[in-house]
């Protein structure tokens, strides 16, 4: 990537690190781009939104957010979107394998998260009847959960016990 490559990269990370939705992120661009009747009031589009704005004031130019957000479309699956949203979290890559194996091995136990050496959350998984995606989406939902009770700016670690 030539002159850009640092409004891009830091673009593409304020994009993984928020977990802005696809979603979201058109309707940043629309806004951003095209005078729309009905603008967004959600305060994360409007974070995107912002972040555009400053983009451009630098010079990056309007044709460019296309292809990034052309490689922020949302996954086929839910399993695709499990693993793309394990892939993003802030944890080591053995964690981030095991969280993997959790849905695609429909593992049985007790998932844990850590912050500072003290446990804030635990979540049970039991045995389900059915395709991974199923439970790829559960997990999904738990981990976006368990985020929410970590402070920002913490680190924190995920372990598992199987059962």
């Amino acid at each position: 990537m030539p002159m850009y490559a640092k409004l891009v990269t830091a673009f593409v990370q304020f994009i993984d690190e928020n977990d802005f939705t696809p979603t979201q992120l058109y309707d940043a661009y629309m806004q951003f781009a095209f005078a729309t009747e009905n603008p967004s009031s959600d305060p994360e589009v409007l974070q995107i939104v912002a972040h555009m704005q400053n983009m451009q004031s630098e010079g990056f130019p309007l044709s460019r957010f296309v292809d990034i957000l052309k490689e922020k479309r949302e996954p086929r699956d839910e399993l695709e979107r499990y693993h793309a949203y394990v892939d993003r979290l802030a944890i080591s890559a053995k964690e981030k394998i095991m969280l993997r194996s959790l849905a695609d091995k429909k593992r049985v136990g007790e998932i844990c998260c850590f912050v500072d050496g003290d446990r804030v959350a635990t979540v049970i998984l039991k045995k389900i009847n059915g395709p991974e995606k199923t439970i790829a989406a559960a997990i999904t939902l738990a981990l976006k959960e368990i985020k929410k009770r970590i402070p920002e700016g913490k680190n924190y670690q995920f372990t598992f016990t199987e059962e």
